[in-house]
């Protein structure tokens, strides 16, 4: 299972919800221009995996970018995890406002 957030800072919003979720990755970067962002932001994808999400990269053009790094994205998982804090102070907090009610199954559209 894949899914898509407004951002990574969305993803890594302990429990926060996808914006919309199907079984293949290829859905869900086909889907993810008509769904919310946050602005400029570039979309975030991450897989379900043994009951837990694990963040596989950004979105652009429709497409993951190649410039994100293991690294980068094992900081996205230990913030959702609660293990390290989010360490940007360019983005301003998020609200329970700022994530979806619920998931959009692409699989069922």
């Amino acid at each position: 299972m894949f899914a898509v957030w407004r951002s990574c800072q969305h993803y890594a919003s302990p429990d926060s919800l996808p914006d919309a979720s199907a079984a293949s990755l290829e859905t869900v970067l086909n889907a993810s221009s008509r769904l919310p962002s946050a602005g400029r932001a570039a979309r975030f994808v991450a897989r379900e995996m043994n009951a837990e999400w694990s963040a596989v990269g950004f979105i652009k053009d429709g497409g993951l970018m190649e410039t994100t790094t293991a690294t980068q994205l094992r900081k996205y998982d230990r913030v959702r995890r609660r293990e390290i804090q989010w360490s940007n102070d360019n983005y301003r907090a998020l609200t329970a406002a700022d994530h979806p009610e619920r998931t959009v199954d692409l699989d069922q559209r």
